[in-house]
């Protein structure tokens, strides 16, 4: 299956089922999947954990959401 890359944070939690959802899925509260959405970016130390977890479900993100280069 290939992966669906996505443009925004708020795509991404979105797609991942709304911000409780995309909490349980990232290790977060719906809060802070909220405040990630409204600052637009990522905590970055959870940046390796995520991308396993996107790869998953099919979809990929930049490395920019994380505060990354690529």
């Amino acid at each position: 299956m290939p992966e669906i890359v996505v443009e925004t944070i708020g795509e991404l939690i979105e797609r991942l089922g709304g911000p409780s959802k995309a909490a349980e899925i990232l290790g977060a509260t719906p809060q802070r999947v909220v405040n990630w959405r409204n600052r637009g970016r990522i905590t970055p130390a959870l940046f390796l954990h995520n991308q396993e977890r996107l790869k998953e479900r099919g979809l990929k993100a930049p490395p920019e959401f994380w505060g990354q280069s690529s």
